[in-house]
């Protein structure tokens, strides 16, 4: 289960059992002590009954002329007494002698006792929000009553052990952890936030842990950092429509800055839960609702909780409506049917699902064959949970530029759009399974990749290719789960050979026949041992420049390129040199099946990944040696695409003898450059075949492609 820092009115609805005692009727000193805080809501606020709620007749939206909506029934409840549970005394000591802050404390939030304290019910959790790098924000967003200042004092470096030495001290297994905003931290207090999460992890690893996290204004350094810091949950809250943003928060605190983050943070670790939060009854229209939830959807966010806006102080903004409980209810069927994982105005899920690859990095090559295991669990107290199906498929997406490739339909419902360019089979795990309370169930399947017919992973400028395994299954009384494993898919070369059969009659037949990593490892050994080298004469109208030697032109990834420019027999001096290693994505023009509609048809991308510079003016022969990052694609070509490697040099040259060239002297200790040199430019490129690593050596720099991910269903 994902908690939040509030308990919002779809998420909890308690109505108590004792009648509400009418306003007029009340002792003198109640209303005495209602008046005198002004606030936020009273005590009696928070208490209502079912015939309170039968009788409510009082208007939901706030109109011209009105100075207070009154609470709605359904937002009345019984409230626990701070000073009612020693649980709650016990918290507030304890954090009080660390000198932490809690958003429950700072936000005045009305369920503070029975969050601290417990619940109601037996055997719930004592949870609270712990608030990072004080209690003091630089922003001053219209809703929330947190202090601020321009200049909060320092941040303390002993918080991240205080903070994890009282949580691992509380005994939960899932804890909250959020802060303010501090702009005037270089990077908004990442790794002061990084630190408190790898501090509580080294001290509970089992812990899970959600940070509700600020934007960090944008910085895509301190989103990544935050997102490889361990965290399981990564929230940031969109709180309203784009058109009531710069009313609500802080001028600062951009619409689509927060979509930015979440997407920059589920990019950065797929693993990673993302959730963010809406509150309701600001002024905003279903349309509106409607289109934000599709910006999250569309920017891969997982969990979405509704709440209810409540004006802490009369400083603040005020309720526009009150939002009814069967309005929530409404609002979490639309959501789960846009495909958000959880929704926090829906019922509980209670089946776990964990599934995992047979490799600690998903990276495969093609004709391998993948191993998904999957575990089921449910993790409900009493009772019985019941599964409809449980499937999985591999499945390709193509995206040309800002459109969606249409050449063909996917196979199921799982390949998700139109753009899927491939779709294995469905492997079909179970029907109609059920899982008493505590129950466990594991099923394992194996998905071969084809030698041909699918694209290699690539995120390239105009074209992109996503791979990964899909898992869908359907409580009987929900919508379709997904959980996606982005898994990396390099092409294979060597494999075309057929296996020769051994000639020997005496030759066991049962000797083992070498792996498809094998095959390929042993091809790409093969095309890029060293042989005759490649000798070029690089000349200019005025004669030669350079020889370029290169021992070869197929390369692996993860090798260096090397090669040597001699000098001596050259007509025209070269000044200086610069070599750089570029990808070339180019879209094909004749096999493009979408040519009519897309209009980068015929383009190409260049992009650099390496470069080596060298002023060559008083040196007769040199070398250069540039590495292939391991992390891209090999060469390769689709039928829309292609991608090859290639070494582009720039040779500096001029005509100028060497006594304008070497510089003057000006003594026996001092020398002087010359003030001009005439020169010229000789550009030329030349083609080079990268071929694949194995897929241990590339998940060695890989670190996105995580082979496990989570669900509840």
């Amino acid at each position: 289960m994902l908690r939040g820092c509030c308990r919002t009115a779809a998420a909890t609805r308690c109505f108590s059992s004792e009648p509400i005692v009418p306003l007029e009727n009340r002792a003198d000193e109640a209303v005495t002590k209602r008046r005198v805080i002004k606030d936020g809501p009273s005590f009696h606020d928070f208490v209502a009954s079912d015939e309170a709620v039968e009788k409510y007749n009082v208007k939901l939206k706030l109109e011209e002329g009105d100075k207070r909506l009154r609470l709605p029934p359904w937002l009345k409840k019984e409230q626990v007494r701070p000073s009612m549970n020693d649980n709650v005394a016990r918290l507030k000591k304890q954090l009080k002698g660390l000198r932490l802050a809690t958003v429950c404390e700072e936000a005045r939030c009305p369920n503070l006792g029975e969050c601290w304290g417990g619940g109601q019910e037996e055997g719930s959790l004592s949870t609270a929000t712990i608030m990072l790098m004080g209690d003091t924000c630089t922003r001053g967003c219209r809703f929330c009553s947190v202090k601020t200042a321009r200049r909060p004092p320092p941040l303390d470096p002993m918080e991240p052990e205080n903070t994890a030495r009282a949580v691992a001290s509380w005994g939960v297994d899932y804890i909250v952890i959020t802060s303010v905003d501090r702009d005037d931290v270089p990077d908004g207090g990442a790794s002061h936030f990084a630190e408190t999460v790898k501090k509580l992890k080294q001290m509970k690893p089992e812990l899970l842990v959600e940070c509700l996290l600020p934007d960090f204004d944008g910085n895509q350094q301190s989103i990544q950092l935050m997102a490889r810091s361990g965290l399981d949950v990564y929230a940031h809250n969109i709180e309203t429509v784009e058109r009531l943003t710069p009313w609500v928060r802080d001028p600062r605190a951009k619409y689509r800055q927060s979509l930015a983050a979440l997407k920059l943070a589920k990019d950065t670790s797929s693993a990673v839960i993302t959730k963010t939060s809406i509150m309701l009854g600001l002024g905003e229209s279903d349309d509106e609702i409607k289109q934000t939830l599709d910006d999250l959807r569309s920017n891969e966010v997982d969990v979405i909780t509704f709440g209810q806006y409540m004006q802490p102080t009369k400083r603040h903004l005020l309720v526009k409506e009150w939002v009814t409980p069967q309005k929530f209810d409404e609002w979490a069927t639309y959501a789960k049917s846009l495909g958000f994982l959880y929704v926090a105005s829906g019922p509980l899920m209670s089946i776990a699902v964990t599934v995992s690859l047979d490799r600690e990095v998903a990276i495969y090559l093609m004709g391998e064959t993948i191993q998904v295991e999957i575990e089921l669990k449910n993790t409900a107290a009493k009772g019985k949970e019941s599964l409809a199906w449980g499937s999985v498929q591999l499945t390709c997406e193509r995206t040309i530029g800002a459109q969606s490739a249409l050449p063909d339909r996917p196979t199921t419902a799982m390949a998700r759009n139109a753009s899927t360019v491939f779709s294995s089979r469905p492997v079909v795990l179970f029907c109609d399974l059920q899982l008493r309370a505590g129950e466990s169930r594991s099923f394992s399947c194996e998905i071969p990749l084809p030698t041909h017919g699918i694209p290699p992973t690539f995120r390239g400028q105009m074209v992109k290719y996503l791979n990964r395994i899909a898992i869908g299954m359907q409580h009987v009384k929900d919508p379709i789960k997904l959980a996606y494993i982005p898994i990396r898919i390099l092409p294979s070369v060597g494999l075309e050979a057929k296996a020769v059969k051994p000639l020997n009659p005496f030759l066991a037949e049962s000797s083992p026949q070498p792996t498809v990593c094998q095959l390929v490892v042993s091809a790409v050994d093969e095309m890029t041992a060293p042989r005759k080298p490649s000798i070029f004469n690089m000349t200019n109208t005025l004669g030669k420049v350079t020889t370029l030697s290169l021992p070869k032109k197929a390369f692996r990834l993860g090798e260096d390129i090397v090669g040597s420019l001699d000098f001596q027999n050259a007509a025209v001096t070269c000044v200086q040199y610069s070599v750089n290693l570029e990808t070339e994505e180019k879209l094909i023009e004749e096999s493009n099946r979408e040519k009519e509609k897309s209009k980068t048809s015929g383009r190409k991308n260049i992009v650099v990944y390496g470069t080596d510079h060298k002023v060559c003016a008083f040196i007769k022969n040199t070398g250069f040696r540039i590495p292939i990052p391991m992390q891209l694609p090999p060469t390769f070509h689709t039928d829309i695409v292609h991608l090859k490697w290639k070494l582009r040099f720039e040779f500096v040259t001029t005509t100028a003898d060497n006594s304008e060239i070497f510089p003057l002297s000006v003594d026996s200790s001092q020398t002087q450059a010359p003030k001009e040199v005439a020169i010229e430019t000789l550009n030329w490129e030349t083609d080079i075949f990268v071929l694949p690593c194995s897929p241990a050596n590339a998940a060695l720099t890989d670190h996105l492609h995580s082979a496990q991910t989570q669900i509840t269903v």
